[in-house]
């Protein structure tokens, strides 16, 4: 349940003020949520490497767009 909290938020931070960045970053997530239908990508090392860096990624993001 936390890690479907945590994709919402994310999800959340980046409906607001659209650009291309954060629509490739939208695109990300909904790629990791479907594949996740099928198979289990989060349980391989390198692919929660991966969603960690895109998470932060989003955070940083957002910190930019709030600084500016």
């Amino acid at each position: 349940m936390s890690f479907f909290w945590l994709v919402l938020v994310q999800m959340k931070i980046l409906t607001r003020n659209l650009n291309l960045e954060k629509i490739v970053l939208i695109a990300v997530l909904v790629y990791w949520l479907v594949h996740g239908l099928v198979d289990v990508p989060y349980f391989k090392n390198d692919l929660s490497i991966l969603f960690w860096l895109i998470a932060a990624l989003i955070t940083f993001k957002e910190m930019e767009t709030r600084k500016n």
